[in-house]
């Protein structure tokens, strides 16, 4: 029996009814932005700006975290605002999980690394970007079965994902913004089974939402 898979399975069936609503009204929100700032110039910049940024991964995290279910995963961002019109903005990502339900154990660790290049247009402190991310990410996972025995199983996948991007930030002050994100990303990977030694291949397109904490020097 491959438990990981099953396990694997599930977790996606679940996730799936829980993201739309929130897509749809994000979507709209950047959208009616967008339409207020679309004209407008960006105002000059004299300099290479840079910063440091976090994001919850996907806003039904959130949901989730308040009705208990454990903490949002966090990814690590670096805006670099090369000039008013232009940003690069390298990611990493870290993610670990465990959990134990009877006869039942597993626990996973992932990670990820990234780069985005995007279009800005800045106006009345709102600062609108377009553009796509793109990185590799490596996943391993434990999963444990005793029961009049035991069976274990463990997978390693590596891949790479890349995600057209519409995004947008609030600047509370000069130093400071509040904002969101939405993507449309494609993932594709590999990786081994060793339950019943089985090369694995995947991919994916999925809708993402992000929020976002950004602090520039």
């Amino acid at each position: 029996m491959n438990i990981g898979k099953n396990v694997g399975n599930q977790i996606e069936r679940n996730d799936k009814m829980k993201k739309q609503s929130f897509i749809i009204t994000f979507s709209v929100l950047i959208l009616l932005i967008w339409n207020n700032v679309y004209t407008q110039e960006p105002p000059p910049q004299k300099k290479t700006q840079v910063g440091i940024g976090v994001s919850i991964t996907d806003i039904k995290d959130l949901f989730q975290y308040i009705e208990g279910a454990g903490p949002p995963a966090t990814e690590i961002f670096i805006p670099i605002n090369i000039s008013p019109t232009l940003r690069i903005e390298p990611e990493i990502g870290f993610f670990q999980s465990s959990s134990e339900n009877g006869n039942f154990k597993s626990s996973s660790k992932s990670f990820s690394f990234g780069l985005g290049i995007f279009r800005m247009n800045l106006k009345d402190g709102i600062n609108l970007y377009y553009g796509a991310r793109l990185g590799l990410t490596r996943t391993s996972s434990s999963f444990e079965y005793s029961y009049n025995g035991s069976a274990t199983d463990e997978q390693s996948v590596e891949g790479f994902f890349i995600a057209p991007t519409v995004g947008g930030e609030y600047f509370v002050n000069n130093s400071f913004t509040l904002g969101g994100e939405a993507q449309l990303r494609y993932a594709s990977s590999s990786g081994k089974d060793d339950e019943d030694d089985e090369e694995m291949t995947t991919s994916s397109t999925a809708t993402r939402a992000l929020l976002f904490i950004r602090f520039y020097f």
